[in-house]
């Protein structure tokens, strides 16, 4: 039996950041749109999403100032 991983809260509270009136934007090519982004790499340190327009698999700590 496989147990599902869930995100941390520090990812959760990262990928929130990329949202904006419902909208996500991509932090490295900074196309908005409407979607929900999945984290990737779920319970680990970095929050690695993947954008469909061009940037593939993105941290988005290395865009985000925090």
């Amino acid at each position: 039996m496989k147990t599902e991983v869930k995100p941390t809260k520090e990812q959760l509270r990262i990928l929130n950041l990329t949202y904006k009136g419902g909208f996500h934007t991509c932090p490295s090519c900074k196309v908005s749109y409407f979607a929900f982004k999945d984290i990737e790499n779920k319970g680990e340190n970095k929050t690695q999403i993947y954008c469909n327009y061009g940037c593939g698999y993105i941290f988005l700590e290395d865009y985000i100032n925090l």
